[in-house]
């Protein structure tokens, strides 16, 4: 299959380092362009939106780091088409209307590999995306421990 859009959704970890390069050797195999991906979501609670100043902060920081990953993909991982996109939102459900908006052939993302109680209280990004996706899901399971 030779796909044509790559969606690689990060969240910063190290596991979303190995899928990212896993998703570029794949974008350089096809010749797709590769879309980087970072939904961050806000708390929504009695005093949360006292801090306005702080959703710009987040916005902006966020907004460096996923510059900073895409040209690491682009000079140390060689991709050749890529950019990123970064939006606030519930993670699982952006990347789902993303990878559609963009007509994805194909969504890499990592997991942290969480299992019982974490898995149970935090949830799985990649289990619903993968449930809810429009395309192909290639899950990447990060080698270093989770620490969450």
């Amino acid at each position: 299959m030779r796909e044509k859009n790559i969606l690689c959704p990060i969240d910063f970890s190290d596991c979303s380092k190995e899928a990212l390069a896993k998703a570029v050797e794949i974008a350089k195999e096809s010749a797709a362009k590769l879309t980087l991906f970072h939904a961050y979501q806000f708390p929504i609670t009695e005093g949360a939106l006292h801090a306005i100043g702080m959703i710009g902060e987040v916005a902006g920081e966020t907004k460096e780091s996923i510059d900073d990953w895409t040209a690491a993909a682009a000079t140390s991982l060689g991709a050749e088409r890529v950019d990123s996109i970064s939006v606030n939102g519930v993670p699982h459900e952006e990347i789902v209307r993303r990878a559609r908006e963009l007509d994805c052939d194909l969504i890499v993302m990592g997991t942290h590999g969480r299992s019982g109680l974490k898995h149970a209280i935090v949830g799985s990004v990649a289990e619903k995306v993968v449930r809810h996706a429009p395309c192909t899901v290639m899950v990447v399971k990060g080698t270093t421990a989770p620490n969450a």
